[in-house]
C-alpha cells in the first residue's frame, strides 16, 4: 500500500505551511463519508537536520478524492510506509489513534 509524502523546508515551516496542511486535513477528515474512516490518518514526522518536516498521509488517503487533491496540491510524493529508521520519531496529527498505535514513536520510548 503506497504512503504519501509531503517534506516542509524551515522556511515554509515559519510561514505555518504544515499548520495549513493540518487544518485542510482535519476539515476534510471531519466531513469525510468514507468508511471506515480510521483508515485515513496523517502524521508528523521528527525535525531533519536541515530543519524539515515530513508530513505522511496513509495509504487510504490516496485512493478518496478529496484527500489526493490535498496531497497533490502541496506535491506530495509517493513512499514507503516510515519507519524507525527513517523517522526518528512520528505523531498521529489526526486520524483515529487506537488505530495507529503502531505507528507513534519516540526515541526515549
Amino acid at each position: 500500500m503506497q504512503w504519501y509524502k509531503v517534506t516542509i523546508s524551515a522556511n515554509e515551516a515559519s510561514q505555518n505551511i504544515d499548520g495549513k496542511i493540518r487544518d485542510d486535513f482535519e476539515k476534510l477528515f471531519l466531513l469525510t463519508t468514507h468508511r471506515p474512516r480510521n483508515e485515513l490518518a496523517l502524521f508528523e514526522g521528527g525535525r531533519s537536520r536541515n530543519d524539515e518536516i515530513n508530513l505522511y498521509f496513509s495509504p487510504k488517503c490516496a485512493e478518496v478524492t478529496t484527500f489526493k487533491t490535498l496531497i497533490d496540491s502541496y506535491e506530495g510524493v509517493p513512499c514507503s510506509e516510515p519507519t524507525r529508521e527513517a523517522e526518528e520519531e512520528m505523531g498521529l496529527l489526526i486520524g483515529a489513534p487506537e488505530s495507529w498505535k503502531h505507528m507513534m514513536w519516540h526515541p526515549d520510548l
